[in-house]
């Protein structure tokens, strides 16, 4: 139909508006002037459904500044980068769309490269489930197919995209599913399929002013190609009183238009005529050449309906006037005109040009139909693209899962058997610790023992020796001076024996001392403990004389005290000798001497 081209642009700045909240947002952008700022805060107020389309009414209304592709794409940079800055990661992922569309189409990107863009914002939509975003990520996969001519693949995605919506429950999502399904439809000559969809968009009871503009035309104009004139025409009345009140009186006059075809086709002339004249002014005005012939087609025709020839032949003139302005490829403005003119001949039985512009218009005619053709499509051969396309899409949707299904148990196996290796070596590490804490335990119990015993060594050693020495006075009382020195001979060499054992005693300690391992905390207490039971008053007096004294200073004086040289003592400690003769330097002057023999001699006389 001669009104196709104008159509397309309707229907991509309908999409642009929105219902509910958006509507409020949208006279708010028609008040004035406003910056990109302004813009992005009214989307962060509406509904996060109406980004889109407001972003791009916002394009619309100001087009005469974003004319240049260029402009657009640095707009949703923008405005994703004040996304990012407020982390509104909806609306950022929503423009990154856009963003990249129009950077696809500045640089006219291969349709296979196209659709592994798409794929991946989709999965990245559906794996964060933003449902929503990903209806709008196949909505402009589709527009983008109709775009490159492909309307089959276009109603295929459309499809998709309405059960999708259907599986989720996006129901402001299915109804302009419906809407771009009837267009679709529409265009590929299904008119039963169309409206079964427009009317489904109708009933959604979501449709806003201009949407319903479109529809209702569309359905008309589907109406007529079924030869049902009567619902035709009310469509087209209809469409006509939702669009009196609206801003837009171009459109106003493209329904009155098509409404003129089935007023013509229904044999009321005047009224078909008072609407393609108002079709074919505005058209005039608006410089819509292709639309404005269309116009003086029908205009013609319903002239010589009328036999008003002459008004007809000036009508043809006008025609003639305004063919070098189009731009129409497809030829169509072109047939039209011979159209008309042939009418016009047999009209006026003109028989001899009539036949020559025949000729023309089967040209023109062939050419169009070759165009149509690549479009045309069946309900049944849709019905059968429709099957194979769902089963494609369901193999990837099934190859996906096995996948993620795949990655989860390589992801729990992973886990598992970083888990059991945790396990096992925690069960080690407390089965080590365990057998240590055993061994420290044993050890801890026979040092006990040990200083018990030195212990009552040293007590049986003492009241021995009191004993001997009161028996000595005794014998020094009562007893001669001879029978004093065999006594004293006979108790000093008891002192000698009982010292001998003493000393045996004590060489035993001392090297019980030396077993000592000093590398561990609880070691070095407990050999505090035996050395302070052989030598109970080192200590005190060493702090008598120099002061208080380190942990480290006071080990080091009694390891020298049981006679360990700097590499036994490093080895009792488990470090260097250098580190033990660096140690025994700063005590030697905090003592104030300079040699071990000094030491020895402090340490021999506390």
């Amino acid at each position: 139909m001669f009104i196709k081209k104008f159509l397309k642009i309707i229907i991509f700045s309908c999409y642009f508006l929105v219902g509910f909240r958006g509507i409020s947002a949208q006279n708010t952008l028609k008040k004035q002037v406003i910056t990109i700022e302004e813009i992005y805060q009214t989307c962060k107020k509406a509904h996060k459904d109406s980004t889109t389309q407001l972003q791009n009414y916002f394009l619309y209304i100001h087009k005469k500044d974003y004319l240049d592709s260029n402009k657009v794409y640095h707009f949703y940079k923008e405005f994703k980068k004040k996304c990012l800055e407020d982390n509104e990661q909806e609306m950022y992922r929503r423009t990154s769309l856009l963003e990249k569309i129009t950077q696809m189409r500045l640089q006219n990107t291969p349709i296979k490269a196209v659709e592994k863009v798409f794929n991946a914002f989709y999965d990245d939509f559906t794996d964060v489930k933003d449902y929503s975003s990903a209806v709008e990520c196949l909505f402009e996969f589709g527009y983008f197919y109709a775009g490159r001519g492909d309307i089959l693949q276009a109603i295929k995605m459309y499809f998709y995209t309405e059960k999708f919506a259907q599986k989720y429950n996006l129901k402001r999502s299915l109804h302009g599913v419906y809407f771009k399904l009837g267009y679709a439809l529409w265009e590929v000559n299904l008119p039963n399929l169309s409206n079964k969809y427009l009317h489904k968009a109708l009933k959604m009871g979501q449709t806003i002013k201009p949407d319903s503009m479109v529809i209702f035309n569309a359905l008309g104009m589907n109406y007529q190609k079924m030869d049902s004139l009567d619902k035709s025409l009310a469509c087209f009345e209809t469409g006509i009183k939702v669009s009196q009140n609206s801003d837009n009186p171009l459109f106003v006059s493209v329904i009155r238009g098509n409404a003129a075809v089935t007023l013509h086709k229904q044999n009321d002339q005047n009224k078909a005529f008072a609407y393609a004249l108002e079709d074919k002014n505005m058209c005039f005005e608006q410089n819509l050449w292709e639309n404005a012939i269309g116009a003086l087609h029908w205009l013609v025709r319903i002239e010589l309906k009328r036999n008003n020839f002459d008004h007809a032949k000036i009508l043809l003139d006008s025609l003639d006037n305004i063919i070098p302005k189009t731009k129409d490829k497809h030829y169509l403005s072109l047939k039209r005109q011979k159209e008309a003119r042939f009418m016009y001949y047999e009209g006026i039985k003109d028989f001899q040009n009539a036949i020559k512009t025949q000729k023309e218009v089967v040209y023109y005619d062939n050419l169009i139909l070759e165009y149509v053709n690549k479009n045309k499509i069946s309900e049944l051969q849709l019905s059968a693209e429709m099957r194979l396309y769902e089963q494609e899409m369901a193999e990837k949707e099934h190859n996906k899962k096995i996948i993620n299904i795949i990655f989860s148990i390589a992801f729990c196996v992973f886990f598992v058997a970083v888990l059991i290796f945790f396990l096992v070596f925690y069960k080690k590490i407390n089965k080590i610790k365990t057998i240590n804490n055993q061994l420290t335990d044993e050890i801890t119990e026979l040092k006990i023992q040990l200083l018990d015993q030195i212990q009552q060594i040293r007590e049986e050693n003492q009241a021995f020796v009191e004993n001997e020495i009161e028996n000595k006075k005794i014998f020094e009382e009562n007893a001669s001076e001879n029978a004093n020195e065999i006594v004293n001979e006979n108790i000093n060499e008891n002192i000698d024996i009982l010292n001998n054992e003493i000393n045996t005693q004590t060489t035993e300690n001392l090297q019980q001392l030396r077993a000592f391992n000093l590398t561990q905390k609880d070691q070095w207490k407990a050999f505090k403990t035996s050395f302070l039971k052989v030598y109970p008053t080192f200590e005190t007096h060493i702090t008598k004389k120099i002061g208080e004294v380190s942990s480290a200073e006071l080990r080091l004086m009694m390891l020298h005290k049981l006679g360990l040289n700097s590499k036994e003592i490093a080895l009792m400690l488990l470090i260097s000798p250098t580190s033990v003769k660096q140690g025994k330097y700063r005590l030697y002057k905090k003592i104030n001497i300079t040699s071990a023999e000094e030491l020895d001699a402090f340490l021999d006389n506390p």
